[in-house]
């Protein structure tokens, strides 16, 4: 997780946290790692001041930047899309001064 971002010109770019690369090896795929690791890095920038998590996940059919995570899994989570970086990559936020508690139990 990094700070920085996509950010508009009133934010503070060190309140808001990047999560950037994902790997969950092949055997555990499918078994909600995926979630439990968001929820984990959402609640970690939340408690450190985080006002914005910001992610980049691909289409689940991208043939590349797969690493990033996917688009409907952080549309699940509560990740709002906020535009694009590149051709393939989506630029999604969670909003953290919205929330007290992350959206997902463990």
């Amino acid at each position: 997780m990094t700070s920085g971002g996509l950010y508009a010109t009133n934010e503070h770019p060190d309140h808001v946290w990047s999560l950037v690369c994902f790997y969950v090896a092949r055997e555990f795929r499918g078994q909600g790692v995926m979630k439990q690791l968001l929820q984990t890095a959402v609640e970690h920038a939340r408690q450190a001041g985080a006002a914005v998590v910001e992610a980049y996940p691909v289409a689940p059919d991208s043939p590349s930047y797969r690493f990033m995570g996917f688009v409907p899994q952080f549309k699940e989570f509560g990740f709002v899309e906020v535009g694009t970086a590149g051709s393939r990559r989506h630029v999604m936020r969670f909003m953290l001064d919205l929330f007290t508690d992350c959206p997902v139990s463990p």
